[in-house]
């Protein structure tokens, strides 16, 4: 009984080894993504606003917002996985001037500064 332990672990180490490479080979689409065009911004009301954008290579999609650049209280994330984002921002202060970022749920891919910003 020992002798077969001692087999199934011995094949055990290098088909392990060999899935751990490989899955080290694999890249992280969420780090490989780059937005191709956008973001921008559709069907502005007092209280919402439509943000899109298109990557390419598909990931999720998240938007941070917040009251001032690189400063985000608030997000929104769609955990499908695609390349034609769009995030709708709902319950958003009326007159108010937000800073954003778009990107996936690890990685900002676009904004941070104060060029990406809009006002209800």
């Amino acid at each position: 009984m020992e002798m077969n332990s001692f087999r199934i672990s011995a094949w055990a180490f290098p088909i392990a080894t060999l899935a751990y490479t490989i899955l080290l080979a694999i890249p992280n689409p969420a780090e490989a993504a780059a937005v191709v065009r956008g973001p921008y911004l559709q069907s502005a009301t007092p209280t919402s606003i439509i943000v899109r954008w298109r990557t390419d290579a598909a990931t999720e999609s998240r938007v941070r917002y917040g009251a001032a650049p690189g400063v985000y209280d608030s997000s929104h994330t769609d955990t499908a996985i695609v390349t034609e984002h769009e995030i709708a921002l709902t319950g958003l202060a009326p007159g108010t001037t937000y800073y954003y970022a778009v990107g996936t749920d690890s990685i900002d891919l676009a904004g941070g500064d104060s060029t990406y910003r809009f006002r209800t």
